[in-house]
C-alpha cells in the first residue's frame, strides 16, 4: 500500500511539473511580446530603482533623452541592491514594499537597463507557485488528484492568468500569498490541527500578504471572520485565543517592518478614498456589472452564464439522486466561496476604478470554485475520469478560443507599430506639447519618445521664456516631429505650435490613444 501511495504521489508530481511547464511556455509566449509599460508598470520600476525621487516628474521645457529615462527607472551606478530605495519610495507612496524590493533585486543584476523580461519572469515565478498551491487547495477540498490537477491546469491557461503574467505589478505575488494563506486554513485549521506550526504559518503568510498589497487584508479579514465564528461555535476557546494573538502579532510584525502602513491605510488619500467609496452607494450596480464582465471575459471566455446554469442543473440532479445537499462533502469549499465572493463585493465597492487588476488575486479561486465544483458534482453522476475530462474540455475550449482571438491586454500588441514608426523618425528632433503636466499621460508618452535621440517637453499651461532658447537646437532642421498630448489640433494649439517650432505645415503621422503625432515642415529656419 505504501509503495502504491508513493507511486501515485510521484505520478501526480510529474503531471504537475508538465502542467507548470506548459503554463510557463504560454505565459512566456505572451510575456516576451511585451515592450510597452503603461504608467503604473513604469511606476513599478521607478519606485523600485529611482534613487533620487519617489517617481519621476517629467522636467518641463528642456531636452530629454533615453539616458534620462534610464536614470529614472533603472538601477544607477552605486545603487545596486540598495534596499533603502524601494523602502523609502513606498513610504512616500501608498503601497507596501515587498514586491518593489524583489523587483529592485532583479533590476540590480542589469544596472542601467529597464528589463521588461525580468518583470514578467518575476510574475511567472509567483504564478508557478500559484499553480502548485492551487492544486494543494483543490485537493484539500475535493480529495481528488484528478480534480485538483484539472483545476491547477485550467487556471494557468486562462486569458486572466496570461494577463496577470504580463502585468508588471504586485498582483501575481498577491495571488500567491493568498493561496498560501488559504492552504494553511484548509490543511491545518479545518483538520483541527492547530499547533504552534499552524499559528506560525498563518502569521507568516498574513504578514507577507499585507506587505505585498493592502487589499490582502480584506481577504484575510473575511477568512478570519469565518474561522472565528467556526471556532466559537465549536467552543475551541484555547484555539480562539491563540488565533486572536496570531492575528495581532502579525499586524504588529507588519507595522514594525513597515510603519508607514498605518499612515497609508488611515491617513493617506487612498485610505480616505476607500472609506468614502465604502459608504457611497452611487454607481455600485454599474460597477458590479463591469467587474462581473471582467470575470466572465477573462476566465470563462464569455460563457459564465452557461457554467452557472450547468452547475445549477448538476446540483439539482445530485440532490434528487442522493436525496440531500452535499454540505458535508464540500464543507471546505464554503470558506473559500465566502472569501472570494466577499472580496469581489468589497473590492468592487472600494476600488478607485473598475479594472481587472484588483480581481486578479481571486482569479484562481474563481476557477477553483467553478471548475472544481462542476468536476466534483459530475464525478458523482458518471465515472470520475470522464467527469474530469468533460469539465476540463468545457473550461479549456473557451479559454483557448479567447486567447486565439485576443492577445492579453497588458501585452499591448498595438504598441509595436507605433514603436516602429518612432524608430523610423528617430533622426528627427521631437517636441512634446501638452495642455498641462499629467504624469499618467507622460508615463505613456515617454515609452515612445525615448526612442528619439532627444525630445523637448513643453507644458502649454506653464509656458516660460526658456522655450525659445530650447528651440535653437534644431534651428537648421527642415522637419521636426511634434507630439500633441490629449488634444486634437485646433486653431489655438496649431497657432501656438507654428509660432513655437516655426512650422509652415503640419502633416499627421500617427494617432495613438490620446496622442497625436505630426510632422512639422519648416520652410524657413528660425
Amino acid at each position: 500500500m505504501k509503495e502504491a501511495g508513493k507511486k501515485k504521489k510521484l505520478i501526480t508530481a510529474g503531471v504537475l511539473c508538465v502542467i507548470c511547464l506548459v503554463q510557463l511556455c504560454l505565459w512566456w509566449h505572451y510575456g516576451k511580446q511585451k515592450e510597452y509599460l503603461m504608467c503604473d508598470e513604469l511606476f513599478s520600476y521607478t519606485s523600485s530603482n529611482n534613487a533620487e525621487i519617489q517617481a519621476f516628474d517629467m522636467p518641463l521645457n528642456q531636452w530629454l533623452d533615453k539616458d534620462w529615462y534610464l536614470s529614472q527607472a533603472a538601477v544607477t551606478e552605486g545603487h545596486a541592491f540598495d534596499y533603502a530605495i524601494p523602502y523609502r519610495n513606498q513610504e512616500a507612496d501608498v503601497h507596501p514594499p515587498f514586491y518593489y524590493v524583489l523587483l529592485h533585486t532583479l533590476s540590480s543584476f542589469v544596472p542601467g537597463q529597464v528589463s521588461v523580461a525580468l518583470g514578467v519572469a518575476l510574475n511567472c515565478f509567483f504564478l508557478l507557485g500559484c499553480t502548485i498551491f492551487l492544486y494543494l487547495n483543490a485537493y484539500e477540498i475535493f480529495k481528488s488528484r484528478g480534480i485538483a490537477l484539472a483545476v491547477a491546469a485550467l487556471y494557468g491557461l486562462t486569458y486572466g492568468a496570461c494577463n496577470t503574467a504580463a502585468f508588471i505589478r504586485m498582483y501575481a505575488m498577491f495571488s500567491f500569498w493568498l493561496l498560501v494563506h488559504v492552504y494553511v486554513y484548509l490543511h491545518f485549521v479545518e483538520q483541527e490541527r492547530m499547533n504552534p506550526k499552524t499559528y506560525v504559518l498563518l502569521g507568516l503568510s498574513l504578514t507577507a500578504g499585507a506587505l505585498t498589497h493592502y487589499y490582502f487584508v480584506l481577504a484575510a479579514a473575511l477568512l478570519a471572520a469565518w474561522y472565528f465564528v467556526k471556532l466559537w461555535v465549536k467552543k475551541h476557546w484555547k484555539e480562539v485565543s491563540c488565533y486572536h494573538v496570531t492575528l495581532e502579532l502579525s499586524a504588529v510584525a507588519a507595522l514594525a517592518i513597515f510603519p508607514a502602513m498605518w499612515k497609508h491605510v488611515f491617513n493617506d488619500y487612498r485610505g480616505e478614498e476607500t472609506r468614502e467609496n465604502l459608504v457611497n452607494l452611487a454607481g455600485f450596480k454599474g460597477n458590479l456589472k463591469i467587474m462581473y464582465g471582467i470575470i466572465n471575459d477573462e476566465l470563462f471566455g464569455g460563457f459564465l452564464p452557461l457554467f452557472l446554469a450547468a452547475a445549477a442543473v448538476l446540483l439539482m440532479v445530485y440532490a434528487w439522486k442522493k436525496k440531500q445537499f452535499p454540505r458535508k462533502e464540500v464543507e471546505k469549499l464554503f470558506p473559500v466561496l465566502f472569501m472570494t465572493c466577499g472580496y469581489f463585493l468589497l473590492v468592487t465597492k472600494v476600488a478607485p476604478y473598475m479594472t481587472d487588476r484588483y480581481l486578479m488575486p481571486v482569479f484562481s479561486f474563481t476557477v477553483l470554485i467553478a471548475a472544481g465544483s462542476l468536476c466534483w458534482l459530475l464525478s458523482r453522476l458518471i465515472r470520475p475520469e470522464a467527469a474530469v475530462g468533460i469539465c476540463a474540455a468545457a473550461f479549456l475550449l473557451p479559454s483557448l478560443w479567447n486567447l486565439s482571438r485576443n492577445i492579453p491586454s497588458y501585452v499591448y500588441p498595438d504598441f509595436r507599430e507605433h514603436r516602429e514608426l518612432a524608430e523610423t523618425y528617430a533622426d528627427k528632433y521631437c517636441v512634446y506639447i501638452d495642455r498641462q503636466y499629467d504624469w499618467w499621460e507622460y508615463y505613456g508618452a515617454v515609452q515612445l519618445l525615448k526612442e528619439y535621440k532627444s525630445f523637448y517637453c513643453i507644458s502649454y499651461a506653464a509656458i516660460t521664456d526658456d522655450i525659445q532658447a530650447g528651440m535653437e537646437a534644431f534651428a537648421d532642421e527642415d522637419e521636426i516631429l511634434v507630439w500633441v498630448g490629449d488634444s486634437q489640433l485646433n486653431e489655438e494649439i496649431t497657432g501656438y505650435i507654428r509660432e513655437t517650432v516655426g512650422a509652415s505645415e503640419l502633416g499627421p503621422v500617427d494617432d495613438w490613444g490620446k496622442y497625436h503625432i505630426y510632422l512639422a515642415k519648416r520652410t524657413e529656419n528660425q
